[in-house]
């Protein structure tokens, strides 16, 4: 479109995100959340999905990782004791 452009506005101090790898190594997946707590459950759903597809043979064996990242100037990693309880 003629006189159209896109801003790309970055994250704001303090956003967090969740990011997991299904099969290390690999690309992240990263997921926006609002806050720790929401942190804490798709993290949890996302461990779930990686048993579930294990135990019913969907995938035969896997490495994966997950984490949670603030925003501070960068991506910062956050302790596992801050998000998970």
């Amino acid at each position: 479109m003629v006189g159209t452009s896109v801003i790309h506005i970055g994250p704001s101090e303090g956003a967090l995100r969740v990011w997991y790898i299904p099969q290390v190594p690999g690309s992240p997946l990263f997921v926006p959340v609002r806050d720790l707590y929401e942190a804490q459950l798709v993290a949890e759903a996302l461990v779930a999905l990686s048993t579930f597809e294990f135990e019913n043979n969907i995938k035969p064996d896997y490495s994966d990782a997950l984490g949670v990242e603030r925003f501070e100037g960068e991506w910062c990693e956050v302790d596992t004791e801050e998000w998970k309880s």
